[in-house]
């Protein structure tokens, strides 16, 4: 359709998990009846009900017990993932009341979602629900924190087959900078690499024989998966494994890439986070890298530093692992002491890395098949909607301070979401490399209109609207450029 909605609900706020995230109206096509009716007001529900009559599915049908916005990409029998952002159970900044509500996706939106897609399966099929977090994220944590415990009681009550799933390899606990032994996550799923080779956007560099890097993962581990002439990812086999996606990213600021939106939530696919090239170690004046802006002998001691302590930390070496953190900090505050650049590991507007991992990784969902290959033609239908009640401005994506927008907004294209959530942001689009790319690449962004309730930004060209003033997102720190 290559359209966006956005729900303006004027909410600001989001239903307590008290009553399972249940509607507070029942409408004809609820599949639970009456028992599961919420006494107190949930509006995500609402809003979510309107986002997809908006995007004008089903609208004959509208108001009527066989409503089924979603059947006309779901079809019973398929596997659906519904993809969050469990990014952390912890944000590092801000500590007000609603830490988790900008940081993470709620599970109000989600379980709004899971009835449409329960309604479209008509019994038949499967759900996957899951994400692969940061690699210190305690995910049981963040269930409990962010309401999600709720959301899984109303699943199993009501005998839904939900997998819920952590996509990561392996996780690990984080304790004053320094990490323990890593442990194996235990899923039925596990991984496929796919390989993108000269297709990769990380190839137009190949010549420049980066060193890449993923924070808290040994750079030589990296290299096995993207060096010259060679650009695979580990993905999850259960993305892989879907028939349709849904995209639910919570927007917010990024310190790597700008903005986090529909784009940047499809880095929570990896199996294997040392796949994923966050930056290039070393400098951008001299052309070695992009992990900092100035050339520093002491920042290029950091960066090596770095490196052994994550493998210290590795192989359960606590002592030695602190120890090279207090240096590896010092040596920082050195480094910005004379050369002026107080930018590291890639946070900064000037990381030209992780952008192109994020564009390589959308390319990955839409059109690798179930075995890890590429195709030519799209392998699954993939549908976004953002959770923009709350966003997260400032120092995101693990520190942001609350945003409320109360919105949701939904696109059936990726490259339309992130355009017209970088317009709602009011940053600069050509400071945002993966947006720049999109509007180099796929000018179509530039005529979609957008249809929404509020009346002051529906049916004009996502160019050429003036969003609130109000909606302007304060930039991440390192991009205030």
């Amino acid at each position: 359709m290559n359209c966006v909605y956005i729900e303006n609900g004027g909410v600001y706020n989001y239903p307590k998990g008290t009553d399972f995230y249940n509607p507070s109206r029942l409408y004809p096509e609820y599949p639970w009846g009456k028992d599961e009716i919420s006494s107190i007001p949930n509006d995500v529900y609402d809003m979510l009900r309107n986002t997809l009559y908006g995007m004008g599915y089903d609208k004959a049908n509208f108001g009527k017990c066989n409503w089924n916005p979603l059947g006309n990409v779901i079809k019973p029998g398929q596997t659906v993932l519904l993809k969050p952002n469990w990014v952390s159970h912890k944000n590092k900044v801000y500590r007000g009341d609603p830490s988790l509500t900008c940081l993470v996706t709620h599970p109000s939106l989600v379980r709004a979602i899971l009835d449409y897609v329960v309604i479209a399966l008509k019994g038949e099929g499967m759900i996957i629900l899951g994400d692969a977090p940061m690699q210190g994220t305690d995910l049981d944590e963040m269930f409990e924190l962010a309401g999600y415990n709720q959301l899984f009681s109303f699943i199993n009550r009501n005998g839904i087959t939900v997998d819920i799933c952590d996509f990561r390899k392996y996780k690990c606990v984080f304790h004053k900078g320094v990490s323990n032994e890593l442990t194996l996550i235990d899923s039925p799923y596990k991984s496929k690499v796919v390989d993108l080779g000269s297709n990769s956007l990380h190839a137009e560099n190949d010549k420049k024989e980066y060193v890449y890097k993923v924070s808290d993962y040994d750079y030589n581990l990296t290299k096995n998966y993207h060096d010259k002439g060679i650009h695979r990812y580990e993905i999850n086999e259960a993305v892989l494994l879907a028939d349709v996606v849904i995209n639910i990213p919570k927007p917010k600021t990024h310190r790597l890439a700008g903005i986090t939106g529909a784009m940047k939530n499809f880095v929570g696919i990896t199996y294997e986070k040392a796949s994923l090239p966050h930056r290039a170690i070393g400098d951008k004046e001299s052309g070695t890298g992009d992990a900092y802006d100035k050339k520093s002998i002491l920042k290029m001691y950091m960066e090596y530093i770095d490196n052994r302590q994550t493998i210290c930390s590795v192989k359960g070496q606590i002592v030695m692992a602190k120890l090279l953190d207090f240096l590896k900090k010092s040596l920082y505050i050195l480094g910005v002491l004379f050369s002026g650049d107080k930018y590291r590991i890639g946070s900064w507007y000037g990381n030209d890395t992780i952008w192109r991992t994020v564009v390589d990784l959308n390319h990955i969902v839409r059109y690798a098949n179930k075995e890890g290959n590429i195709c030519d033609l799209p392998q699954r239908e993939i549908l976004n909607i953002g959770d923009m009640i709350i966003c997260g401005e400032k120092e995101g994506p693990v520190g942001p301070s609350p945003k409320p927008l109360g919105i949701i907004m939904m696109s059936d294209d990726m490259f339309i979401f992130d355009y017209t959530l970088s317009k709602i942001m009011q940053l600069e689009c050509h400071e945002i490399p993966h947006i720049r790319f999109i509007l180099d690449q796929y000018g179509y962004v530039l005529n979609v209109f957008i249809h929404s309730n509020n009346k002051e930004i529906s049916d004009k060209k996502v160019s050429d609207v003036r969003f609130p003033k109000k909606w302007r997102f304060e930039a991440h720190s390192c991009w205030k450029n």
